[in-house]
């Protein structure tokens, strides 16, 4: 006769789950870390920031070519969609890069403040 399994032997545990930042949602609230970890974190802050404000410019792009008619003679069809779009694609990404929109800036600096240093400071209770 077979003896009955006991689910309790074995070790489940769940994935662990990151948030954006790839920190741990389970994290404690008081952390203590360096500095150089708190500067790992406002960087990728800084690249989130940056492929917003890229992806924000790319669909602005876009809707200002759907305004634009189209003409039969000098139109390109599918390819020139294509290639348009990764022009687009490319030049959104180049500006949210130099900054000259400025949007990925401020929304660095209204974020930075409470996101990243929330996560490190924790409560003092």
């Amino acid at each position: 006769m077979t003896q009955p399994v006991s689910l309790s032997q074995y070790k489940w545990q769940m994935p662990e789950t990151k948030n954006l930042f790839g920190m741990s949602k389970n994290m404690p609230k008081s952390i203590s870390c360096d500095n150089s970890h708190k500067e790992m974190e406002s960087e990728k802050l800084k690249k989130v920031c940056q492929a917003f404000e890229s992806l924000f410019v790319a669909q602005v792009m876009k809707e200002m070519r759907a305004t634009v008619p189209k003409n039969e003679l000098f139109d390109g069809g599918q390819a020139e969609e294509i290639y348009t779009s990764m022009l687009d694609e490319k030049l959104s990404e180049e500006i949210a890069t130099n900054g000259s929109l400025g949007l990925a800036k401020k929304l660095y600096e209204s974020l930075s403040e409470t996101l990243v240093n929330s996560k490190f400071e924790g409560s003092k209770a």
